[in-house]
């Protein structure tokens, strides 16, 4: 603010116009700075803004300071680094929800109950209403995901999980499908056994009533 209240006449020298052009820089930077201090920013960012700019940022390095910033061409690149910040942040949110659906589904497990005496081989309905909603509440977040464009450094693993859940999703289906059928055959095979059944009794009650009157 000082440089700017000086003389007419002292603003015509080339010491005032750099000082000038050189306040006029920073505070133009001091927002870029601000994104760039971001807990978002990776090494893979800096990374980004290093190939950008053909400056090399240490930040891992303890002898890292501000002045190693500054000395970078980032006013050149404003608008790409800017881009930059933004993508990190985007790329954290993605991130925390993916790892939000990971965390979700090591918590799950399928629950069997046992049919007669062949052992647990059906899925607890009770149980699988809740398995189902949040398979879909899975997959449409990770469809969300999928669909935005910050996703690069995450989307071959958002591929495996659509993947892994989708099958999982058809593979229920199919069980389901089978269990349904099979329970069926068993019930209906028991239930053509019983008239035989009576038959056979009253076969052997007529010929065990045959036998006593001969004798």
């Amino acid at each position: 603010m000082r440089c700017r209240k000086l003389t007419s006449g002292l603003k015509t020298w080339s010491a005032y116009t750099d000082l000038s052009k050189m306040i006029e820089d920073f505070n133009e930077m001091v927002p870029l700075l601000e994104l760039m201090t971001n807990k978002a920013m990776k090494l893979r960012h800096w990374q980004r803004m290093s190939d950008l700019t053909n400056h090399d940022f240490d930040v891992e390095s303890d002898s890292f300071t501000l002045r190693d910033i500054l000395e970078a061409p980032l006013l050149q690149f404003k608008d790409e680094i800017e881009d930059i910040c933004i993508s990190a942040v985007k790329e954290r949110d993605i991130e925390s929800k993916l790892k939000a659906v990971i965390a979700e589904w090591e918590s799950h497990e399928l629950k069997f109950v046992a049919f007669k005496h062949r052992g647990e081989l059906l899925i607890r309905g009770d149980h699988l209403g809740e398995i189902i909603t949040f398979l879909e509440d899975s997959l449409m977040v990770l469809g969300s995901l999928m669909s935005n464009r910050y996703n690069a450094p995450f989307r071959t693993e958002i591929q495996t999980w659509v993947k892994s859940l989708t099958n999982t999703n058809e593979i229920i289906e199919q069980w389901l499908t089978v269990q349904s059928l099979w329970i069926y055959s068993k019930r209906h095979s028991l239930v053509e056994t019983l008239p035989s059944n009576c038959q056979l009794r009253q076969n052997d009650s007529a010929t065990s009533t045959r036998a006593g009157s001969e004798l």
